[in-house]
């Protein structure tokens, strides 16, 4: 079949995108000017949308993090590359999702393959106006176990047997370097081709609103998600434990989920008067330098971790998120968080140099706390990627609990109810040894 012919069949697709994602900058393939074959623009300007928590607070997001995010159509023989410089950020991220937002590939700001300069994000990395990098995104063979791309290449979604695949391409900036933050003109451009032919695309001058992103069919997924138990909790689990971390069901299935990013999470219900207690290790992370670049290769654990507080209720807004800079530290390297409401936080929660409080979300519903761990060095597994990879499918969540406080050691989230005047009595301590049944000199 010609392309002309594919792309007349495939133009009911591009129209369903356009409703479903109610984005106006989708171009549909013109006829070039001198008569033969397309200028295949899939897309009229990059990253229409940029998401953060506060004007899309959805599905758990990360407060610390932006998300710019281009919806595209592929063709056989279409690819997409994204160039541009490396931006200033503690960790930066190009990811590939299908139309229900399922991840198909990603690839790290370390693995970034250099166009010209070097990668200031490899241990060692110097930096220079010249540091530009290049991705590829073609589409993903349909054959069973394909071999992996070739190198500077990631995957985007299959073609569907008709023809076409629609699928996002999601830029992710954690912990911003760039002073003022990154501006929208100095996201990467994308050569867009098919068969050849290639159009350059700049990054948008006018951003869309980034609720369109949410199409009818994420909604309509999630929702029914929702309705048996949300993304944390099993459908089938017959008890939930309160205040206990464990590994997430399906929690990041249909949400464009990180996929360096992995996640333990504790469900938690307010009482008057009740706070929640959360102790465990805080691992190392890089410094950032002058040039807003993380200091990678210097013994840090990892490359970011931050603690969460979310309302466990559909669509799974943020309350607040603290990333791991922010987080104070005692003399051994432990963390003590106390979740509550305002008017329950003890006075010494917020006095205390050892302690960072954390506000309580919606009283009504039960709120969601997530530790995230992005990134591990190579050689530390006491990670959430360790409890996720080995603590899933257990007989119930107090198992996966028990499974992940083995995997993740000292660096396990224990979170204990207390009441706030033993709080304000004997600080955390107080609060384990009440948990117990101890006194806090035992």
């Amino acid at each position: 079949m010609s392309i002309a012919n594919r792309l007349r069949l495939c133009k009911w697709c591009l129209a369903l995108a356009v409703m479903l994602t109610g984005y106006s900058n989708l171009a549909f393939p013109q006829k070039s000017s001198d008569g033969g074959g397309f200028n295949f623009p899939l897309v009229s300007c990059g990253w229409p949308y940029l998401t953060t928590s506060t004007d899309l607070n959805v599905f758990y997001p990360d407060s610390n993090a932006k998300y710019w995010t281009t919806p595209y159509l592929s063709l056989p023989g279409s690819k997409l590359v994204i160039k541009g410089k490396f931006l200033e950020a503690r960790f930066l991220s190009i990811n590939t999702y299908d139309r229900l937002g399922n991840s198909v590939e990603g690839i790290a700001d370390k693995d970034f393959p250099v166009l010209t300069g070097s990668n200031p994000y490899t241990p060692g990395g110097a930096t220079s106006p010249e540091d530009f990098f290049a991705i590829t995104i073609i589409p993903k063979p349909t054959e069973d176990n394909p071999p992996p791309p070739p190198p500077g290449t990631i995957y985007g979604p299959p073609i569907s047997p008709y023809f076409a695949a629609q699928g996002y391409v999601i830029l992710r900036s954690y912990v911003d370097g760039e002073t003022g933050g990154t501006q929208q003109a100095q996201l990467p451009d994308i050569d867009v081709s098919l068969n050849g032919k290639s159009v350059a695309v700049a990054p948008c001058e006018k951003l869309a609103p980034s609720l369109r992103l949410l199409t009818l069919t994420i909604l309509e997924r999630l929702a029914e998600q929702s309705a048996k138990g949300g993304a944390i909790v099993p459908p089938n689990a017959t008890s939930t434990p309160e205040a206990t971390f464990f590994p997430p069901y399906n929690a990041t299935e249909g949400t464009f989920p990180n996929d360096f990013n992995k996640y333990v999470a504790a469900v938690v219900s307010y009482k008057p008067d009740r706070i929640v207690v959360v102790r465990g290790k805080s691992p190392t992370v890089p410094k950032t330098s002058p040039s807003g670049f993380p200091v990678t290769g210097q013994g840090e654990q990892m490359r970011y971790w931050s603690m969460c507080n979310n309302n466990h209720v559909f669509p799974y807004p943020v309350v607040e998120c603290v990333k791991d800079n922010d987080v104070k530290i005692d003399a051994k390297g432990f963390y003590t968080f106390v979740v509550a409401a305002a008017k329950d936080m003890p006075a010494n929660a917020n006095t205390d140099p050892t302690v960072t409080p954390l506000p309580w979300g919606l009283k009504l519903v039960q709120n969601a706390l997530i530790l995230r761990n992005m990134l591990p060095t190579d050689g530390f597994n006491t990670t959430t990627q360790s409890a996720n990879a080995n603590c899933q499918n257990l007989p119930s969540l107090e198992s996966a609990a028990k499974c992940a406080h083995g995997q993740m050691r000292e660096y396990y989230p224990r979170a204990y109810y207390c009441d706030k005047h033993v709080f304000e009595a004997g600080g955390w301590k107080a609060c384990v040894a009440a948990s117990e049944g101890k006194t806090a000199d035992d």
